[in-house]
C-alpha cells in the first residue's frame, strides 16, 4: 500500500539546509546556502591528515593523554568531556578511547557517538567518513529529536556522493524543527511517520502517525498511513491470529480516513485491503467508483485485473489489464508545453 505525505510539507523550502557541518556548528551551517559537497572533507585518504606536535599540546595535556588516566573517569559524562578536550586539540586515538569507554559505561550515551562520529569526520577520507555516519546514525536512534544531527548526516551523505540519502536527511532535518517549534503539529508528525515507515521502523512510524490523529482526529492522512502501516506489518506477519488482528487495524483505520474524505488515495487503500481479505465483489465496486472519479488513475485497472481473475471473468481481466498497461504508459510519457 502506497503511503502519502501531505503537500504542507512534502518537499525541502529552498531555504532548507545543503548539509550539515561538524558537531557544535551545525545550527549555523543549516542556515547557510550553497552546496553542501563544495565543503566536504577530502575523500582522497583514509589516514589521519593532522598530527599534533609535542609543544603544541595545551598545559597538562600530556598528562591526560595517558590512557591509564582516561580509563581512571568513573562516568559516562566525565568520559564524554574529556573526549571532547582531547578531540579539540587533535589528539584523535585519545579521545577515541574516552568515548570507547563511555559507551562501555552506557551504550546509549548520545554524547559518545556523537564524539566518535566528530573525530571522524575530522580525520577525513572516505572509509573515516563513513565511520563518522555509523556513529552519528546511532546518535539519531537515541536523540531523534536533534534536529543538527540530521543536518551533520546530510552533510557526510552528500560528501560519499549520496544524494537520495542526503535529501532524506534534510528532510528529516526540516520536520524535527517543525516539531520542535510545534511537538502536536499533526503534518510533522505524520511526515516523520512516513519516513521512519520509509526506513522499516515502523513502531516508530506508528507513534507519529497516531501523535498525528491525536492532534487532529480528522486528519485524513494520518488516518490512511497509519492503516498502510499496519497493512505492512500483516503481509510480513506469519502467525495468522496477529496478521488477521493487523488487517483488522488497518481496516479500522482506512474506514476512518475515507468517512472523513472518500479521496482516490483512501479509496484505492481500501479496496487493496479488501482484495488481501478476498473480498473481490467490494473490490469491483469501489474501482468502479474510483474509475468515476480519476478515469485515468492506472492503478484501479490493475486492482480490477487482480479482482476479476480472482472471480473467474478473464475477459473482464484481460480489458482491465490492457486499460492498466494503456495509463501506465501515458503517464509514464512526459508532457507537452
Amino acid at each position: 500500500m502506497a503511503i502519502e505525505e501531505s503537500r504542507e510539507q512534502d518537499s525541502v523550502s529552498d531555504d532548507s539546509p545543503k548539509g550539515g557541518t561538524e558537531p557544535g556548528h551545525a545550527q549555523q551551517d543549516a542556515g547557510e546556502a550553497g552546496s553542501a559537497a563544495a565543503h566536504a572533507p577530502d575523500l582522497s585518504a583514509d589516514t589521519d591528515p593532522i598530527a599534533v606536535e609535542a609543544d603544541q599540546s595545551a598545559p597538562g595535556l600530556m598528562s591526560r593523554l595517558n590512557p591509564l588516566n582516561i580509563f581512571r573517569r568513573n562516568s559516562p559524562e566525565a568520559l564524554v568531556s574529556e573526549g571532547k578536550e582531547l578531540l579539540d586539540n587533535k589528539s584523535y586515538a585519545q579521545a577515541t578511547v574516552a568515548f570507547q569507554k563511555a559507551l562501555q559505561l552506557d551504550p546509549n550515551h548520545v554524547g559518545a557517538y556523537r564524539g566518535l562520529g566528530k573525530v571522524f569526520f575530522k580525520k577525513g577520507g572516505r572509509s573515516n567518513m563513513e565511520n563518522a555516519l555509523k556513529h552519528y546514525l546511532e546518535a539519531i536512534k537515541r536523540h531523534p529529536m536533534d534536529h543538527d544531527l540530521y543536518a551533520i548526516s546530510a552533510k557526510i551523505y552528500d560528501a560519499l556522493g549520496k544524494r537520495k540519502e542526503a535529501t532524506l536527511e534534510r528532510k528529516k532535518f526540516v520536520i524535527v524543527r517543525a516539531l520542535d517549534a510545534d511537538p502536536k503539529n499533526p503534518i510533522a508528525n505524520n511526515n516523520m511517520g512516513i519516513l521512519f515507515l520509509q526506513q522499516g521502523r515502523t513502531d516508530s512510524a506508528l507513534s507519529y502517525f497516531n501523535k498525528a490523529i491525536d492532534s487532529d482526529k480528522n486528519y485524513d492522512v494520518a488516518h490512511r498511513n497509519l492503516a498502510a502501516a499496519y497493512f505492512q506489518m500483516a503481509k510480513k506477519e506469519q502467525d495468522q491470529d496477529k496478521k488477521s488482528s493487523l488487517n483488522g487495524r488497518a481496516k479500522a483505520e482506512i474506514l476512518k480516513a475515507v468517512k472523513i474524505t472518500p479521496s482516490v488515495p483512501s479509496l484505492l487503500a481500501h479496496a487493496r485491503i479488501l482484495l488481501a481479505e478476498g473480498n473481490l465483489e467490494e473490490v469491483i465496486t469501489i474501482s468502479d467508483r474510483i474509475d468515476e472519479m480519476d478515469p485515468a488513475n492506472k492503478d484501479v485497472y490493475h486492482l480490477k485485473k487482480l479482482a476479476y481473475e480472482g472471480l473467474g471473468k478473464f475477459e473482464e481481466a484481460r480489458n482491465a489489464q490492457e486499460s492498466y498497461v494503456l495509463f501506465a504508459k501515458e503517464a509514464a510519457e512526459p508532457s507537452e508545453e
